[in-house]
């Protein structure tokens, strides 16, 4: 039995445990070739596994080396640009990659492939570290997106304040508009005041010229999504102040989920219906208050239940709750003398 064992050597997965292993396998008469929990591996499995994990390890850092090597020729790209301009710059691998030392300003360069999504949609990634993401961390931040074959597609000049402000750590950015399709805050249209405005903003001698107009591009990038915010608002409640309106038709205008649906609806004061009973026809709420806390006050001093307010103003109950709430009207109307 011990030549026998010594003739079929035991390949082991777990080397620390290869000599307690092979000393209980010998011990059992006629068990060779020990399959069980993964303690063996034929030849030709060994041998397929090891090549599939080769050809995996040779892809990442292909990989790796195609990133790098994009990321350098966005920088060199970067700066042979800005010698056309008159603008000289030292290449830095720290927080930022370029520092331009004549006139003390600081650019992060980003590389990203154009990529497709599962919607079918084609983006750029730019990715910020946490250190870049801090206050003042540099100027500008160069976005460069590629093509497949190494060629610019576009470029985005974003100030770093507005990276800052926003605190995300990717950005995704639409290749082009998609006509016919909703979109709530289009990353295309977004960034369009950074979209190929070329180098010259760097020639800017004037520090003071410089930093307004960093904080004029961030407020405008800002004040966009609050104006994305109130355009999706009025165009949900148009909506749904259709007829014979269903969440399904909702989910593919809107391009959203079913749970995104009922919370807008919901948030925007939309009573939400559904099951074996029939909707009310509610009044749709779009914020303005004024009116209806009157009208709740008149019903309120002419005797009536909250139950039948809510009847009569005809609004959902949630937000019929919060305006009691507000008015600072009981829950109960117990004791109250009704005309």
């Amino acid at each position: 039995m011990t030549k026998n064992t010594q003739k079929r050597p035991y390949r082991v997965f777990c080397l620390t445990h290869r000599t307690a292993c092979l000393q209980r396998f010998s011990t059992i008469k006629g068990l060779h070739k020990p399959y069980i929990l993964g303690l063996y591996k034929p030849n030709n499995m060994k041998q397929n596994h090891d090549t599939q994990t080769k050809a995996s390890r040779l892809e990442r850092q292909a990989e790796m080396l195609r990133k790098e090597l994009i990321g350098r020729l966005g920088e060199y790209y970067v700066q042979s640009e800005l010698t056309k301009v008159g603008v000289d710059s030292i290449s830095i691998d720290k927080t930022f990659d370029l520092y331009l030392w004549q006139r003390n300003h600081r650019i992060e360069v980003k590389t990203s492939y154009l990529r497709t999504r599962k919607s079918g949609t084609k983006v750029f990634t730019f990715k910020f570290s946490e250190e870049q993401r801090m206050k003042d961390a540099f100027d500008y931040a160069v976005c460069l997106g590629f093509n497949r074959d190494d060629t610019i597609n576009v470029i985005y000049i974003i100030p770093q304040n507005y990276i800052h402000e926003r605190g995300l750590r990717g950005y995704k950015i639409s290749a082009s508009k998609e006509k016919g399709r909703f979109s709530l805050c289009d990353s295309y249209m977004r960034f369009d005041s950074c979209r190929n405005i070329g180098f010259d903003i760097f020639t800017n001698d004037n520090k003071s010229s410089f930093t307004r107009r960093k904080n004029t591009v961030t407020k405008k990038l800002l004040q966009f999504e609050k104006d994305c915010k109130k355009e999706f608002k009025k165009e949900f409640i148009a909506f749904f102040k259709k007829e014979h309106v269903t969440i399904d038709e909702a989910m593919k205008y809107f391009n959203l989920g079913r749970s995104p649906i009922i919370k807008y609806r919901r948030k925007f004061g939309i009573d939400v219906g559904g099951g074996k009973y029939k909707r009310k026809q509610y009044r749709y709420f779009d914020g303005d208050t004024e009116d209806l806390k009157k009208e709740i006050l008149r019903l309120w001093d002419a005797g009536l239940p909250r139950t039948e307010i809510y009847k009569s103003v005809k609004v959902g109950w949630r937000v019929m709750k919060q305006l009691c709430d507000e008015l600072d009207l009981p829950h109960r109307s117990k004791g109250r003398k009704f005309k």
